[in-house]
């Protein structure tokens, strides 16, 4: 035998192991996001079903990229086997293909060959160039015998593509096929196919829990959004109805009962609200209203409220502002006063005993915010899922405290919003504290205030003293600020309201006692809403129409042209609602102009931008105040004529007609003998007023105590106007006492 005829099987050997190799590396070859990476086991506090997946995927991955490495070893290892047989012999060897037909291989070489083959995780196939199989593992013998509906020999026959997918006899397999040509032109196919049904079954999984998952948030959020709607809706007309029924009730007794029930219905549209803004927190609707306002009248009177829940509770109260004359500022101080009242209220509900402490300041550009409390504190592991929603830091708070869970995560969210920042600090068994800080541009006090004043109170040197107030002691000229020196809190609101010269006092119109004229369109599908806003507005003096749906609204309309003055109509109805009630509106050129005002309990990004495109003037959330509702129908309605000095008798409406009579006379005689004192001035000037201007405030006369303040303060050279304006408000208001009561005894 030559040289040369030796070396052929050889050189076929090595040329077959190559192409094998290089050929089936190309095949398999690992995409940079699959290569082979130990597993790491990450252990997270809450994992999400987004999470889930991306670790169910992440495995699966790494399961798909070792079955291709171990096909590759597989193939590179049989190569390298048949290769050093043939070396190792150092005898002539035919072609691989005569080999295995004419049986020349070794009997043990050859039986572990097969082992090999047939332990392979799949089907593995040798044949020739017209697919006669010349070797063949024990799987796929299987499979062919088997007679399934789908053939290995079958697919063999479709072209020579590379990593098909097909399902046969119940299993999926991913099928490689490559070709080898030997120098003498002779072709060898080898077929592997690679069994991936548990990879494609754990697929089919991960595909249908990631759909599971986002099939349950999504319910979670309608949920979400649809409770919040279903339970304000309720909740606005519990609340309005209470509004309506206060002022009547006159028993000291029936009054409590009625402060109690407004007290837990507030409490009952707190823990919705916090609903409703989650739900807006996890849609990204939750959005910023940014307006001009005065950080003394924005927390003052909240802070006053809460200061009162903590004194009923037996706690110590401290509110440490810092004086400054930078007061006004933009920003969104519905969702800050959100905030602190949250704050706040969780440190008064977590305290028992001991103090809360809420500290102000601010500086040009930033506003500083710390809430202090001396009560059970919290845990590390409770600090670290402070913020997450619907958690509280131990079952028991739930039971002994009450809440959602959403305070907290409500609060950070609303903090990045507006883009500050907040820490807190807790050590368990003695109290936490929480700092706040936002940005804000503060501009300085613009209010015209009295130049002097007495006082002996050293709480109020620093706020005077940035106001420019001269302070004098007692006795000296002067406004006296006697009723400050008790309070343990300093308000600005309130010390800068007693400061305030009569014209830069704000002018009492209050919105709830004004009578408008118009006839107002009520189209709701509930008839307790329908109810209440005719309550409502015929308080405001307004006549009323109401209806059960959009339908009905536009019939109406239609019928009654120029007859309304303005539509409220809430946005979901049956048969047509009123989004579409007033797209049909707009349409016409009638109703182009007709004011509309939309009412809805969902209160959303979404909704507001709908009702604005759809044409609507306005949009009311419920649920609202008799004062917001007041306020927003004076935009588009007429006040009613007034008779001259009735206004001077609004007072009077919070009595029965037999009260009325009494009391009347009673304010008469009194300003009577008030004006006999000015005109003979038998006492000081200043107490006589001091004593007119409070009597005044609680008749709600605030032209009397406006010019009642003003003769306190005035200097002894204006005293005399300032008495004749004052003595002739008086006669006003006395002249119209006596008008009034004459008519009642015709």
């Amino acid at each position: 035998m030559t040289a040369q005829q030796m070396a052929k099987p050889v050189v076929f050997l090595l040329l077959f192991t190559g192409l094998s190799s290089s050929l089936l590396a190309h095949s398999f070859e690992l995409k940079p996001q699959e290569q082979l990476q130990p597993k790491t086991l990450v252990t997270a506090p809450t994992v999400t079903a987004g999470q889930e997946s991306i670790a169910l995927t992440s495995q699966l991955k790494y399961d798909e990229t070792l079955s291709r490495f171990f096909q590759l070893i597989l193939f590179t290892l049989i190569s390298l086997v048949l290769a050093l047989n043939f070396l190792r012999s150092k005898k002539r060897k035919v072609f691989l293909s005569q080999a295995l037909a004419s049986g020349q291989a070794s009997h043990d070489q050859m039986q572990w060959l097969m082992a090999v083959l047939d332990n392979f995780p799949g089907m593995v196939l040798i044949s020739d160039a017209n697919g006669k199989p010349m070797l063949a593992n024990k799987a796929y013998n299987t499979c062919v015998q088997s007679g399934s509906a789908t053939n290995p020999d079958s697919i063999i026959s479709v072209g020579n593509s590379q990593s098909d997918e097909y399902a046969i006899a119940d299993k999926y397999y991913r099928i490689s096929r490559e070709v080898i040509r030997h120098n003498d032109g002779h072709e060898y196919h080898i077929t592997v196919f690679a069994d991936f049904t548990e990879l494609k079954q754990r697929k089919q999984e991960l595909k249908l829990s990631q759909q599971q998952a986002v099939d349950a948030l999504k319910a979670r959020e309608s949920f979400l959004g649809i409770i919040s709607h279903e339970l304000r809706t309720p909740l606005a007309a519990m609340i309005g109805l209470m509004e309506l029924l206060k002022p009547e009730l006159k028993s000291t007794q029936n009054q409590e009962l009625m402060k109690n029930a407004q007290a837990s219905a507030e409490r009952l549209k707190a823990l919705v609200n916090d609903i409703l803004d989650f739900s807006k927190m996890e849609a990204d609707q939750l959005l910023l209203d940014i307006y001009q306002g005065n950080i003394f009248d924005e927390l003052g009177s909240m802070l006053r409220t809460l200061e009162a829940g903590a004194r009923v509770k037996g706690l110590e109260f401290i509110v440490d502002w810092q004086p400054t004359r930078l007061c006004h500022a933009k920003l969104d101080w519905l969702r800050l006063s959100q905030l602190v009242n949250n704050l706040v209220s969780n440190a008064i509900k977590f305290t028992q005993q001991g103090l809360v402490k809420v500290s102000v300041s601010n500086t040009e550009q930033q506003l500083y915010l710390s809430i202090e409390d001396s009560g059970c504190g919290m845990t590390s592991a409770q600090l670290l899922t402070l913020f997450q929603p619907f958690v509280q830091g131990d079952p028991s708070i739930n039971r002994n405290y009450g809440g959602s869970g959403l305070g907290m995560s409500i609060v950070e969210h609303l903090v990045q919003l507006m883009g500050g920042e907040i820490k807190v600090q807790s050590q368990h068994g003695q109290g936490t504290q929480v700092c706040v800080s936002l940005p804000a541009v503060f501009h300085p006090l613009t209010q015209a205030i009295v130049p002097d004043v007495q006082t002996q109170n050293d709480k109020l040197t620093g706020w005077l003293m940035q106001w420019g107030v001269n302070l004098h002691q007692q006795g000296a000229c002067g406004l006296p600020l006697d009723e400050f020196n008790l309070s343990s809190n300093i308000y600005p609101d309130l010390l800068l309201n007693a400061l305030c010269l009569p014209n830069e006092l704000e002018q009492h119109n209050t919105p709830t006692n004004l009578k408008y004229a118009g006839k107002v369109l009520v189209a709701d599908d509930d008839p307790i809403n329908r109810f209440l806003f005719q309550k409502q507005l015929k308080k405001l003096g307004l006549e009323v129409v109401t209806v059960n749906d959009g339908l009905e609204a536009l019939d109406y309309l239609t019928h009654h042209l120029g007859a309304i003055t303005l539509l409220i109509t809430d946005c979901h109805m049956p048969n047509l609602n009123g989004y579409d009630l007033v797209r049909k509106l707009r349409a016409k050129s009638e109703f182009k102009a007709l004011p509309i005002i939309g009412c809805t309990a969902e209160d959303s990004r979404l909704v507001a931008e709908k009702a604005q495109c759809v044409g609507m003037d306005e949009l009311i959330y419920k649920p609202y105040s008799f004062y917001t509702l007041s306020t927003l129908l004076g935009r588009y309605c007429r006040l009613q004529p007034t008779d001259a000095g009735q206004d001077k008798l609004d007072w009077l409406n919070e009595y029965e007609i037999e009260e009325q009579l009494e009391f009347s006379a009673v304010v008469r005689d009194s300003l009577i003998a008030d004006k006999a004192q000015l005109v003979e001035q038998a006492i000081p000037l200043a107490a006589i007023c001091h004593r007119i201007k409070g009597a005044a405030n609680a008749l709600n006369l605030h032209e009397l105590a406006s010019l009642a303040y003003a003769c306190e303060t005035v200097s002894a050279a204006n005293a005399s106007l300032a008495t004749k304006r004052l003595v002739d408000e008086i006669d006003c208001i006395i002249t119209a006492i006596n008008n009034w009561l004459s008519k009642q005894y015709l």
